[in-house]
């Protein structure tokens, strides 16, 4: 066999002990499950009291953790009922994949034409096949930071 050949069979054989570790994690609950949430609903339910911040099209439940903010609570409240992706990806701090992965706990909603994932809703309410990435288990891949 090449080389190259040798080291396929090798980067699929960790792959697989990789897909077998994951699948024992929390994942949070995958996007698509989630109800889309109209902007005007989503700044609203913000000023009723819901601490919720929208990052990249996705809207997160923060109330629970504005008091453990590294960054301070005056920080993380001034990003309520607003879209904070470019202060949470590098505008005031580049959050690191724990902060992402942190964040997919705190998950609730999805933006209506937030982003990307806008049309995982759509297919899946019209009742079209949309392709994802499954690992070895079966279960959709998660990205941090995609």
């Amino acid at each position: 066999f090449r080389q190259n050949e040798i080291e396929k069979g090798r980067v699929q054989q960790l792959q697989k002990k990789l897909d077998q570790k994951r699948a024992t994690l929390d994942w949070g609950i995958p996007l698509e499950q989630f109800p889309v949430i109209h902007w005007d609903d989503f700044i609203a339910d913000s000023k009723n009291g819901k601490a919720l911040v929208a990052i990249a099209g996705v809207i997160h439940n923060v109330t629970d953790f504005i008091k453990d903010h590294p960054g301070g609570k005056a920080l993380i409240s001034s990003a309520i009922g607003k879209d904070a992706t470019a202060i949470f990806n590098g505008g005031v701090y580049n959050h690191s994949n724990a902060a992402h992965n942190l964040l997919s706990t705190m998950r609730v909603g999805i933006l209506r034409g937030g982003c990307e994932v806008e049309i995982w809703k759509r297919a899946r309410f019209e009742n079209e096949d949309v392709t994802y990435m499954n690992n070895s288990a079966g279960q959709h891949l998660v990205r941090a930071g995609a």
